[in-house]
């Protein structure tokens, strides 16, 4: 986010960042007129006129590509209610936030408490996701 704000002309180190995510997320995207989706222990979303705060998520998502399962996850929800989120541009952030707990959820389930790939992850989303909609 440092560097992308950096290109934007507006300096913000990344210590400056991880002290107050939260003002970040929401000042970038006030600055790109995009949804944000901050990723860290506790990921923030935010949009032109909300921001969700997630619950901590499990520290084994520190591993190298899991910020790409993220991404797919996301991607498939905004293809699956793309005509809710033409409709009401604030449920793109419901959709990433959404995205997000789908993806720790899934995290944990594979870890067990022990360390995890990020293909690990990906055989645990559909289970995920039938428990969030039983």
């Amino acid at each position: 986010l440092s560097k992308l704000l950096k290109k934007r002309g507006i300096s913000a180190s990344t210590e400056a960042i991880e002290s107050d995510p939260a003002k970040w997320a929401v000042k970038t995207s006030q600055i790109l007129g995009a949804v944000v989706l901050l990723k860290g222990a506790t990921t923030f979303v935010a949009s032109e006129k909300n921001l969700i705060e997630l619950p901590k998520a499990t520290a084994w998502l520190a591993t190298a590509g899991t910020g790409d399962v993220l991404a797919g996850i996301i991607g498939a929800l905004v293809a699956t209610n793309y005509i809710a989120i033409l409709n009401d541009p604030e449920q793109l952030a419901r959709v990433a936030a959404t995205g997000a707990i789908i993806h720790n959820l899934a995290a944990v389930a594979a870890s067990k408490d022990a360390p995890i790939s990020a293909t690990a992850i990906i055989e645990f989303i559909p289970e995920v996701i039938r428990k969030i909609i039983k």
